[in-house]
């Protein structure tokens, strides 16, 4: 089985951020975190045009409000994956599935991606030791 380099977590409640396609000043779109590492993220999106190409280069923006603002601006990434995942052919939404990796973070942004995902994530070992902790 293949191991990850990097523990991926998912989000406590739904999370956006935005992504630009091709360069940073094209158009953006708002897509939803379906998980998150320090390496990338996968989202969820419906895409406005053609869909994104492996290999691809785009830059996201993370945003999000809590009791600290965090927002961290242009991460380059190069694009793993983009695939269906609503193949009904009823369907009039066109549901897709993008796998993003991050590529040459700044020592800043890497320090804002880590302190976003331990604000915004579920840690789900954490989550296993308290459903324990309630049924003992």
């Amino acid at each position: 089985m293949h191991e990850r380099k990097h523990k991926r977590f998912t989000p406590r409640q739904r999370a956006y951020l935005t992504i630009t396609w091709g360069n940073r000043v094209g158009p953006t779109e708002r897509c939803e975190i379906v998980d998150m590492s320090m390496g990338g993220a996968a989202l969820r999106y419906v895409p406005k045009e053609e869909p994104a190409r492996p290999g691809q280069n785009v830059f996201l923006e993370i945003y999000g409000v809590s009791m600290s603002y965090i927002v961290v601006e242009k991460i380059r990434c190069r694009v793993v994956y983009d695939i269906p995942i609503s193949d009904s052919p009823i369907s009039t939404v066109r549901l897709r599935r993008c796998g993003l990796e991050f590529i040459d973070l700044t020592p800043l942004q890497s320090y804002l991606i880590g302190h976003y995902i331990k604000l915004f994530s579920r840690d789900e070992e954490a989550d296993t030791v308290s459903a324990y902790e309630m049924t003992s």
